[in-house]
């Protein structure tokens, strides 16, 4: 997502940096930038 749509990557990216309450999930089967923001994007990539 966040090499796809920059805008709106960027627009996630500060509402979860502004709010402790915001959760970002990245369900893929590979690692890509969106990983360095999501709460639970390492643990996945490991586990495949």
């Amino acid at each position: 997502m966040a090499e796809m749509h920059p805008i709106l990557w960027s627009r996630i990216t500060n509402r979860r940096l502004s709010n402790q309450n915001v959760t970002v999930a990245v369900l893929s089967t590979y690692q890509h930038r969106s990983f360095e923001l999501a709460d639970n994007g390492h643990h996945l990539y490991a586990a495949i």
